[in-house]
């Protein structure tokens, strides 16, 4: 027993390791078979493009990171990362949101017990599920230096429920324009009721938003990206080395073949297969392309960047050429593998002017 007091003193006498978002997840973060298409330890080198996304949470300079991309590119895992960081290294309280309370509840049971369960170093720290154990519950974890609750954007409860050090919105686009909306006691924005919760935390606040996109002009994320220093993801072209943008513009087929699916660099013209694409990924860097408020880290990336394994070229000429005719299939793709807004021809036409002609006595 004294043994055990005595490694219990020493251990708590020990600082806490100095390390960011990323350089815990490659030295502690493992993966779940159950969530996850590549079991085991976390490797940065299989999603090199998350690394400086997790770097600039730990950044005190900055304050908000806004990431818009595709879809499946990790934006998930990126959350997941961060809130073993802080169960492990950082503390605090923490809320997580998600659109509906439905989806909190799946993000709960598919990413967080999963991480809690699977990564030895946050076991240790967090209680163990049990029905009647009011520390852990779908919605909330305490654990001994803080907690984290996940809600719903559609429960006004819940946004107003604690203070919070850190808020991780994801999928803001598919928010509720405001919480209890049509019911006659609308509260507002879910996002803006949210971050109204880290006001006492000063600069230490960090307010994490990630979505892919919607209509342009319409969009959450894209409207916070916009007030970013919008970083972008450069790679250097095989053949010449030129760093650039992938862009959907620059990819070529013939005949309507999607395994004729290449490339054009944008300096040498010549094309080149997503063969490449690992070695590109790794040498890859973030370029910021405004100015911004110094204070938002933006990030945005397509489905061309998927890793390789994952998403193909030729899989998304594919699903262009079966959706090109059809707007709504064409939305889709601009929204979740470009990671763009969606041009809406009617939408561009309406504005406030001409629907206030329009108003009747009622």
């Amino acid at each position: 027993m004294k043994d055990a007091y005595t490694s219990g003193f020493a251990m708590g006498l020990m600082p806490d390791e100095d390390l960011s978002v990323d350089q815990w997840a490659e030295k502690y973060r493992m993966l779940s078979a159950k969530a996850s298409s590549l079991p085991g330890r976390w490797k940065n080198s299989t999603t090199p493009y998350l690394v400086q996304p997790m770097q600039v949470l730990t950044d005190p300079r900055i304050q908000r990171v806004v990431l818009m991309c595709g879809a499946q590119l990790g934006k998930s895992e990126l959350i997941a990362n961060f809130l073993g960081w802080q169960v492990d290294i950082s503390g605090g309280p923490a809320m997580i949101i998600q659109p509906t309370v439905e989806l909190a509840k799946r993000f709960s049971r598919q990413r967080i017990t999963p991480l809690l369960e699977e990564t030895p170093r946050l076991k240790a720290k967090v209680p163990a599920a049990r029905s009647r154990d009011a520390n852990r519950t779908m919605f909330s974890v305490e654990y001994p230096s803080g907690i984290f609750v996940l809600c719903g954007a559609n429960s006004g409860s819940n946004l107003r429920s604690m203070p919070c050090r850190f808020i991780l919105a994801d999928e803001v686009d598919a928010y509720p324009l405001a919480v209890g909306a049509g019911s006659g006691d609308s509260e507002g924005d879910p996002l803006s009721l949210a971050e109204k919760r880290t006001s006492t935390f000063g600069s230490k606040r960090k307010i994490v938003m990630t979505s892919t996109p919607t209509v342009a002009g319409f969009s959450r994320i894209e409207k916070e990206f916009l007030q970013s220093d919008q970083r972008k993801y450069f790679v250097g072209c095989p053949l010449c080395g030129y760093k650039q943008e992938l862009l959907w513009a620059q990819m070529r087929w013939e005949n309507d073949d999607p395994k004729s699916a290449c490339y054009e660099c944008e300096s040498c013209k010549k094309t080149f297969t997503d063969a490449h694409k690992t070695k590109m990924l790794r040498d890859g860097e973030w370029r910021p392309t405004a100015v911004g408020d110094g204070k938002t880290a933006g990030f945005t990336i397509s489905t061309l960047y998927a890793p390789a394994g994952w998403i193909t070229w030729e899989d998304l000429v594919n699903e262009f050429l079966r959706a090109k005719e059809d707007s709504t299939l064409l939305r889709v793709f601009c929204n979740t593998r470009l990671g763009i807004t969606y041009e809406d021809d009617m939408a561009s036409k309406v504005n406030a002017q001409d629907l206030l002609k329009r108003c009747e006595p009622y």
